[in-house]
């Protein structure tokens, strides 16, 4: 009888847990100085993203000598994602380790729409639809620009 699949994967994972060179390649080139890991080991308490802990916890990882692979196993990621964020270690610093504003839509409610809308809703209690809301806050504008 073929034994299954997972066997084969359970196997791989344990020579990478128990350090077995065969099974994975280290990413060289990372080094940190002591403040640098001082600071890595400080953003686990930190008031930052989980994903900025566990990518400052990558770079100690690795610093002391995990592979890859193991770092991957470890974080249930896939190697990529942590050659991604040593890369970004070697070319930008501590900074790689946040993520960059979205480029996703921007508001376009403003503070002072979203005022005004209040006040019309405290004096004329209705329901709006998201239009008559956008027409109201429309006709507002060209008030504002005639006068």
């Amino acid at each position: 009888m073929k034994k299954p699949n997972y066997v084969k994967i359970n196997k791989y994972i344990d020579c990478i847990y128990r350090g077995d060179k065969r099974y994975g390649r280290s990413f060289k080139g990372i080094s940190h100085t002591r403040r640098q890991d001082k600071t890595l080991l400080n953003l686990r308490t930190a008031d930052v993203p989980q994903k900025v802990k566990d990518r400052a916890e990558v770079i100690r990882l690795n610093a002391h000598g995990w592979y890859v692979e193991k770092i991957a196993a470890h974080f249930d990621w896939t190697p990529q994602t942590v050659r991604e964020v040593l890369h970004k270690w070697q070319d930008i610093g501590i900074e790689g380790l946040w993520e960059l504003p979205g480029r996703g839509g921007k508001p376009k409610w403003k503070e002072e729409d979203i005022v005004f809308l209040s006040e019309c809703l405290k004096k004329e209690p209705r329901t709006y639809n998201s239009l008559q809301l956008a027409r109201k806050k429309d006709a507002r504008t060209l008030n504002q620009t005639e006068s």
